[in-house]
């Protein structure tokens, strides 16, 4: 079962965007089914689903992120995400910070 959470940002972003399930699934080029099975939490979106579903509902795509990334714990989440997501939920900006030197390092070593 997929985080409600996400489930439940999917239904209330549709219903601010005016939208029935089946409109969103034709402007979105899915199935009715799929889209119960999103909202329902039965199903997970993909990235570019992500984005399309952001783009629709007129939504910040980074949230939507933040939510998938949580269902993705769940799931065995590697521990470099899971370290950026609690960073950002927090607003840790410290620990956003170190963590990007420490990538931009690993990248280009001096």
């Amino acid at each position: 079962m997929v985080s409600q959470s996400l489930a439940e940002a999917l239904i209330k972003g549709r219903r601010k965007a005016g939208l029935t399930q089946r409109q969103a699934a034709e402007k979105l080029e899915v199935s009715q089914a799929y889209m119960s099975k999103l909202e329902s939490g039965e199903s997970k979106p993909g990235k570019k689903m992500v984005e399309k579903l952001a783009r629709l509902y007129g939504m910040d795509v980074r949230d939507l992120y933040v939510l998938r990334i949580r269902v993705n714990e769940k799931t065995g989440m590697n521990t470099e995400i899971k370290r950026w997501v609690r960073a950002y939920e927090e607003l840790d900006i410290t620990m956003i910070e170190k963590m990007i030197r420490s990538r931009f390092n690993q990248i280009n070593p001096s």
